[in-house]
């Protein structure tokens, strides 16, 4: 009986001192279970980002919206919009406002629900090329209309100088009539002469022909003659030396036509272009430059043109070449000109009129010649740079000779143009 007793004792000391322990450790398995969780619930959930993103539209200012991220926008063509964020230093956005672009970058959702914002990393300009082919055959077909018209005023001067050389023989055979009967009335009237028809012989010392017409012959001719006779006999000089000097200017002109029959067609073509070229540089230095102009000027002076800030391009398939385009610049195109076959300007803001940018790049036709491509010319304070191109045009980019070192840059980094 004792030993059940001190065997049940011993069980019950053995079953409290299992539950003791269970107690004890079991509250600090909870605690560090609630640890865990709390950490799994202090963890921020991260921003995915979607990278190599491409998008198409027109780069317009931020403005005042709820969202607080960006500083532009790009307006897409269904009308919905991506806000836009860049590292200035690389890519200007600036510089494209309101212009039509296509970018990449990496995009995520906006601090704020519904939008989106995209970190640019490249950007490049959209070019309609549609418009301007329209507008250079709207401009061609002027210049055809131009043509045909001088060739009209052309023909329409011949008739009227064959016309008014018929009507100045009429007349000098008229002014001679009216001389005659002028000496047969003073003759009369005078009362110291004796007037007498005539038929004198007059050789011609030039043709050595003879003329047979009847002429008044003056038996006395007092110490001064009348001044119907006086002035009679000044036309009929002053006529004779206006005769020898027509004929003198059409010999000139006749040496001057066999002249250029005997040139060669190169030549006629250099001629030509040396003309036009002058032409455009006395046009040039006619125009005198506003103060606005000259202020831009001086800004795009001051400006750093090392190769890693020219970060844009003009492009056009219509001629097929790109031309760098420094960061801080615009630009703009004006198609085929009077006087050249295509014309840009570029400017530190926007372009609005022909003549505005103190940067011109021109497309002109013929070649080069003496210098090559690539050479650089200052002339009376401008700075000239001249490229050959495809079909015997040659590029030709003029601005002050404080640029030189932009109108260098240009004219050696033209290339072809590469969808």
């Amino acid at each position: 009986m004792r030993k059940q007793c001190a065997f049940i004792g011993l069980l019950a000391i053995v079953l409290a001192g299992c539950d003791l322990v269970r107690v004890e450790y079991e509250p600090p398995e909870e605690k560090d279970a609630v640890v865990v969780v709390d950490e799994e619930q202090e963890q921020e959930p991260e921003v995915r980002e979607t990278k190599n993103v491409t998008y198409t539209g027109t780069v317009q200012p931020a403005g005042i919206s709820v969202y607080q991220e960006g500083t532009h926008r790009l307006i897409l063509p269904e009308g919905k919009f991506v806000l836009l964020e860049s590292d200035t230093l690389l890519i200007d956005l600036n510089g494209y406002v309101g212009e039509e672009v296509q970018i990449f970058g990496s995009l995520r959702p906006t601090v704020e629900a519904g939008g989106m914002i995209m970190r640019v990393e490249g950007i490049s300009l959209i070019q309609n090329d549609e418009p301007e082919e329209e507008e250079s055959e709207e401009e061609e077909e002027e210049e055809e209309e131009e043509v045909e018209e001088k060739k009209d005023d052309d023909e329409d001067e011949d008739k009227e100088e064959s016309s008014s050389s018929a009507s100045s023989e009429s007349s000098e055979e008229e002014d001679e009539d009216e001389e005659e009967e002028v000496v047969e009335e003073v003759s009369e009237e005078s009362s110291g002469f004796q007037v007498e028809d005539a038929k004198l012989e007059k050789v011609d010392p030039e043709t050595g022909e003879v003329d047979d017409r009847s002429y008044l012959e003056i038996t006395q001719v007092p110490s001064t003659l009348p001044v119907g006779i006086e002035d009679s006999e000044e036309e009929e000089s002053e006529e004779e030396e206006e005769e020898v000097e027509e004929e003198e200017v059409e010999e000139d002109e006749n040496e001057e036509d066999e002249e250029e029959a005997e040139q060669s067609p190169e030549e006629e073509e250099e001629q030509e272009e040396e003309a036009e070229e002058s032409e455009e540089e006395t046009e040039e230095e006619s125009l005198e430059p506003d103060p606005d102009f000259v202020e831009r000027t001086e800004v795009m002076a001051r400006q750093n043109y090392a190769a890693e800030n020219w970060t844009q391009q003009y492009c056009t398939s219509h001629i097929g070449f790109c031309t760098p385009v420094h960061r801080n610049w615009w630009f703009k195109s004006f198609g085929a000109t009077n006087s050249t076959l295509w014309h840009v300007e570029f400017s530190p803001e926007p372009v609005e009129n022909l003549h505005d940018g103190p940067v011109t790049l021109e497309l002109l036709p013929g070649a080069i010649g003496a210098g090559g491509g690539g050479a650089i010319q200052v002339i009376n304070g401008k700075a000239f740079g001249y490229a050959e191109w495809t079909f015997g045009r040659h590029f030709r980019v003029s601005a002050d000779e404080s640029l030189v070192a932009a109108v260098a840059y240009m004219i050696d980094h033209i290339t072809e143009y590469n969808q």
